[in-house]
């Protein structure tokens, strides 16, 4: 909606002292296209905005160019409506909608005189569009009210334009100001902004100083310090203290490393002791064992190799012993008809590779002088475990291992 400046300076004609015609019950409005043409401009000038012309021209499908101006729309929706019907009906429905409170007050008026006071108030309050229409379609002919409404409307454009060009003037004015005070106000930031960047410098140049100077005075006291000869002192009694410690600690590893080497002589005596009595006991079982089996009389066999030795192709684990030897010792048990296996104790195969292979085997056989007493343990434990005949052997030597092939096989 347009709003126009005040009339409160304008000379107003005095209203008309002639008796009013009474508003009858049957009276209505007038529609838009029954409001004298010379009115009919302002009319929709005043009470319709420039949105609302587009709106009522693309709803009407106005076929206007794309760049047509705002006065030819105007003259155009002018035109149809003071010779369509139709469309007279849309805009005087579009004006009742936008202003429907002012026309229900003015309409129900039913003098010139209350009708003139209604239109004062309205003007001087900036409600002109609303109370122009409702005016202009009053259902009573008050026509010197209306020709004054229109005149002062019609003023009131012209003293809107004058005021809108010193507006513009005094807008372009304030525009340069704005954009002068802009400007400025960019350089005052920028300033602030350097300003404040140049005082955290500085603070943190102080901070630095600050720092620096404590520095000082700590290297200062130290120095101090040292001249005075009290941290000297300190620090040669420090190292008498360690050397003392040290001299200490190298003498107590300096025992240790002896004791070491004692255990280390100890235990190569005891193991040596150890295998000494491990293969005495083995020949001492072996011996046994030979005493205690009954010597059967000597069979001819056509095997030399074997001495008459039939294993019945039961399996023989032959653990630890020397690597090049097995070959020799797994002809001895093939010539007595047996199936040789060799583990070699730990070394290759593994002790937990000895369990299955324990399982497997029928005697289990161990020169006690070529393996670790852990392993001897350990197979020791599976024998008993898988109950299997278990011959400790007191060397590694070929001989040994017949004597002990004897004990097990059927001459």
């Amino acid at each position: 909606m347009c709003t126009l400046p005040s009339l409160s300076s304008l000379s107003r004609t005095p209203l008309s002292t002639a008796p009013a015609p009474a508003l009858s019950a049957t009276t209505r409005r007038k529609r838009l296209d029954e409001v004298p043409s010379r009115w009919l401009c302002s009319v929709i000038g005043t009470c319709l905005t420039l949105a609302d012309l587009r709106k009522l021209a693309a709803k009407i499908g106005l076929n206007l160019p794309a760049d047509a101006s705002e006065y030819r729309l105007h003259g155009a929706i002018v035109h149809l409506a003071s010779d369509n019907r139709v469309l007279g009906k849309a805009v005087g429905r579009l004006l009742d909608k936008r202003h429907a409170a002012t026309v229900s007050r003015i309409v129900r008026a039913a003098d010139e005189e209350t009708l003139g006071r209604l239109w004062a108030e309205a003007r001087n309050g900036g409600d002109i569009p609303g109370a122009y229409w409702a005016l202009m379609t009053h259902p009573l002919e008050l026509q010197a009210l209306k020709d004054r409404v229109y005149g002062e409307v019609h003023m009131l454009s012209h003293l809107s334009g004058a005021a809108q060009r010193v507006d513009l003037q005094r807008t372009a004015g304030l525009e340069k100001q704005v954009s002068d005070l802009t400007a400025e106000l960019l350089r005052t930031r920028a300033d602030l902004a350097q300003a404040r960047q140049d005082r955290d410098a500085a603070r943190r140049d102080a901070a630095v100083g600050d720092i620096q100077r404590r520095r000082a005075d700590q290297l200062a006291e130290r120095l101090a310090e040292l001249e005075s000869g009290a941290a000297l002192s300190a620090v040669q009694q420090s190292l008498r203290q360690v050397q003392a410690e040290k001299d200490t600690v190298a003498r107590a590893l300096d025992a240790v490393q002896r004791r070491l080497e004692q255990a280390l002589e100890q235990r190569q005596k005891d193991e040596a002791d150890r295998r000494g009595l491990e293969q005495r006991l083995a020949d001492a079982e072996l011996r046994w064992q030979e005493a205690r089996r009954a010597a059967p009389p000597d069979r001819v066999v056509s095997n030399d190799t074997g001495d008459g030795i039939d294993l019945e192709r039961r399996q023989i684990l032959y653990v630890g012993g020397i690597g090049h030897a097995a070959r020799h010792l797994e002809d001895v048990v093939k010539a007595c008809n047996g199936v040789f296996v060799h583990h070699d104790g730990g070394l290759d195969d593994g002790c937990p590779r000895l369990a299955g292979a324990v399982s497997c085997a029928d005697v289990v056989f161990c020169p006690v002088t070529c393996v670790s007493h852990e392993a001897v343990t350990h197979l020791k434990r599976n024998c008993r475990k898988a109950c299997k005949p278990f011959v400790p052997l007191p060397n590694h030597s070929i001989s040994t291992f017949r004597r002990a092939l004897k004990l097990v096989g059927n001459p």
